[in-house]
């Protein structure tokens, strides 16, 4: 005989929403769900129409009940598959799968930036909007309670919809479930991390549920046949260690852990190489966090790590045939064995449902009644569920290029960077992004050296190509490693023609047309260092600078040029030097100098030069020094100058003494006396003496004395007396005439006076004394 059933059976009810029913019967079920995971549904239909459309059913949204005594379980999806089974007896039978909308958003593979969001805000942009093409939704905000930072940069790479949005809510210890919308009509997927916001399990008869190991159907209540722990051990402790470059000096570090009973220790070291999700706003790259504050997050992230690896520590799994049971509801059990598992609460974190209606094969209205039990697995609820982070992260393999943007709004700012040097990307497979500023987050560049106050700096220009890696594949970390030349930025010079240079050449900003370069000319016999500076060139050697030219050196100045030299100066020329300067030179020498010259005269000579000596100033030649001047040389010392001009020289000492030559010679004494050289010559003294040379000569004193020397010759002095050379000789005086000497001879004619201290003797064919009176005396007088 049949068993005598205290429970009504349980009804399956299957219904088409959006399409024709052909009154689809349930033969058999497979329902599994899980928290944080989309359920699947697998149900073997029957239907007397044996010509139903099937195709039709592909894609349509559809309502399961799993009733019984008016508690319902309910499930809502879409059909992803239908299987073909035949004919059944004399009905059709087909087997559906039945998944939640959002499994369908496996099939949507995109890759995308989300840039300064939060998880949530994430989520609800990826789904939402594919999410309502099948009229449902995905709820955000009504279960959650913790505060998530947002993220600066967080990439959907290569992935599904469904399989980003997983990673990431597993990535924040996020778990998601499925409830009816309003409407009762459309599963809705909502996002939920506290205990407390799982809904309760809808039981019959009470509010525990009860264990019934024999025949539980016979019962008047729903019951678990079984449930049995399981006990494992894991990890105590998690420790976890992040780096944030704005900070590198203080890592960020985070630690949790439980006491193992025997005293063990179990650590889980986890170095996240997650990207720091606080990393900056757009607007102020100074600081280290959207709200401008700093945020720990290895500290939470280890709480999160920790309580994912207690949720292992004790579980329970067993049977029920409670239909309300569902992934994310809480139950109360009744009396246990095990005082561990009596009367705790639980939630439920994976149900597996089987049910059978054998009686629907046969065409039958009612038989033994549809026979329904469930699988369970479930934790205690004073352990905080926290999904398994089983979704993998896409990894970037290699490098890839991007273009540099800056904003729309300032086209002529080339150079969009910040403090840090960082610049902004579009990534070539970016489809939704504009090409400007926005299109990423601020991306490091990676430079030749980095130090603190030194390195090298070189910044990707807006329009650019670089080459991006990603730190550890990590398409949230890209990190820009170079540049490389496209179809519009090509190289500065033609190739392969000019393959032989190598350069590094910059372009004047904003706007261009003007360079700095440094260029290698490799090409053999035409080697060449070539330095181009746009506008200044400055260098700044702390000790010694060389330079050593073998051959020519060339060096032009626009403009002017000055040099400082605070130590000695050595120049040493081995051949000549010429010095060429078209307006003034001024040379100015505080000490000494001493200029050496030890081959022949210059061919040139300096023009419009000035040197000013304080100290001494010494020429010495071995040979010849020679100084040459157009119009004007003056040499000055104190108030004596030397001054020559075409055709005169002027000496001219500081007494106002001076010697002039020019046609004539000059020489004047500062007393008035002077020298006159001209077609003449005049000798006159300040006291108006005076020589004069013309055609005759003339000595003439202030007094009035002269000597007059023409075809004549006449001494004169100023009392009269005169001595008159000319075809005769006079000697006359109007005073006394005397000469005086030891000898004294006078001679003509033949005749002779000759006055000596032995006497006077007159001698000559005659002699003529007469007189008015002669006296004629001595001591001896002899006449004849």
């Amino acid at each position: 005989m049949p068993d005598i059933t205290r429970l009504d059976p349980v009804v399956f009810v299957f219904t088409v929403l959006d399409s024709a029913d052909s009154g689809w019967h349930v033969r058999r079920l497979r329902w599994a769900e899980a928290l944080s995971e989309p359920y699947t549904i697998t149900l073997e239909l029957l239907s007397e129409e044996l010509g139903a459309d099937i195709d039709a059913l592909l894609g349509a949204s559809v309502e399961l009940i799993v009733e019984r005594q008016g508690l319902s379980h309910w499930a809502y999806g879409v059909i992803r598959r239908v299987d073909e089974l035949g004919e059944i007896g004399d009905r059709l039978g087909i087997r559906v799968h039945i998944v939640p909308a959002v499994a369908l958003l496996a099939q949507r593979v995109d890759t995308r930036i989300f840039q300064g969001m939060t998880v949530p805000e994430i989520v609800a942009e990826v789904l939402g909007p594919p999410l309502a093409e099948y009229e449902r939704e995905v709820d955000v905000a009504s279960a959650l309670t913790g505060q998530y930072e947002a993220r600066d940069c967080c990439v959907q790479f290569r992935e599904s919809d469904l399989d980003f949005c997983q990673r990431l809510l597993e990535e924040e210890g996020i778990a998601y479930t499925f409830e009816a919308d309003v409407d009762n009509t459309r599963e809705k997927l909502v996002l939920i991390d506290t205990v407390e916001s799982y809904p309760e399990v809808e039981v019959l008869l009470g509010d525990e549920v009860p264990v019934i190991v024999d025949r539980p159907e016979q019962a008047e209540l729903e019951s678990l046949r079984s449930i049995e722990r399981s006990l494992r051990e894991r990890s105590t402790k998690v420790a976890t260690r992040g780096f944030n470059w704005k900070v590198p000096d203080a890592l960020d570090e985070g630690s949790a852990q439980a006491d193992d009973p025997r005293g063990r220790t179990r650590e889980l070291y986890l170095f996240d190489d997650r990207r720091q999700i606080v990393d900056d706003p757009m607007g102020d790259p100074q600081a280290q966090s959207f709200t401008g504050e700093a945020v720990e997050q290895r500290g939470p992230a280890a709480q999160r790590h920790h309580e994912l690896q207690r949720r292992w520590d004790h579980t329970a799994a067993g049977s029920a045939n409670v239909t309300g049971f569902g992934a994310g509801r809480r139950f109360t059990l009744g009396d246990h064995r095990h005082d561990a598992l009596a009367h705790q609460r639980f939630l439920l974190t994976r149900v597996i449902h089987s049910g059978e209606a054998p009686e629907e094969e046969r065409g039958e209205s009612s038989a033994e009644g549809p026979r329904y039990q469930n699988e369970f697995e479930c934790l205690l609820e004073d352990v905080p569920f926290r999904p398994a982070v089983r979704t993998p992260k896409p990894r970037v393999y290699g490098a890839q290029t991007a273009i540099v943007m800056g904003p729309p709004d300032n086209p002529a700012e080339d150079i969009h960077t910040d403090p840090h040097g960082r610049i902004k990307v579009r990534f070539h497979w970016d489809r939704l992004s504009p090409a400007d500023e926005s299109a990423s987050c601020w991306v490091r560049v990676a430079q030749l050296w980095a130090g603190n106050g030194w390195g090298g700096v070189f910044i990707p220009r807006v329009g650019m190509e670089v080459v991006v890696e990603f730190l550890d594949g990590n398409p949230d970390r890209p990190l820009v490693i170079g540049c490389v030349y496209n179809g519009t930025h090509t190289p500065p010079y033609t190739l392969p023609d000019e393959k032989t240079k190598s350069t590094i050449k910059s372009d004047s900003s904003p706007g261009g047309g003007g360079f700095n370069e440094f260029r290698f000319e490799d090409a053999k016999g035409s080697e060449q260092v070539f330095l181009h500076a746009q506008k200044d060139f400055d260098e700044v050697v702390l000790n010694n600078h060389s330079t050593d030219v073998s051959v020519d050196q060339s060096n032009t100045v626009g403009g002017n040029q000055s040099n400082t030299v605070t130590g000695d100066q050595t120049e040493a020329i081995t051949g000549k030097q010429t010095m060429s300067v078209e307006k003034n030179r001024k040379v100015t020498i505080t000490g000494s100098q001493s200029v050496s010259i030890s081959g022949a005269a210059p061919e040139d000579g300096v023009s419009g030069s000035k040197l000013d000596i304080t100290g001494d100033y010494e020429v010495d030649a071995s040979n010849t020094i020679e100084i040459q001047a157009p119009t004007h040389i003056k040499l000055t010392c104190g108030g004596s100058t030397l001054t020559m001009v075409p055709g005169k020289i002027t000496l001219s000492a500081g007494g106002k003494a001076e010697l002039v030559l020019d046609a004539n010679a000059l020489m004047h004494s500062s007393a008035g006396s002077k020298v006159l050289l001209d077609a003449n010559a005049l000798t006159q003294s300040s006291g108006n003496s005076k020589v004069l040379l013309d055609a005759n000569a003339l000595t003439q004193s202030s007094g009035g004395s002269k000597v007059l020397l023409d075809s004549n010759a006449l001494t004169q002095s100023s009392g009269g007396s005169k001595v008159l050379l000319d075809a005769n000789a006079l000697m006359n005086s109007p005073g006394t005439a005397t000469v005086s000497a030891p000898t004294s001879t006078l001679a003509g004619g033949g005749g002779s006076v000759e006055a000596s201290g032995a006497g006077v003797t007159c001698a000559g064919g005659k002699v003529d004394v007469s007189g008015g009176m002669v006296n004629v005396s001595g001591g001896l007088v002899k006449i004849n």
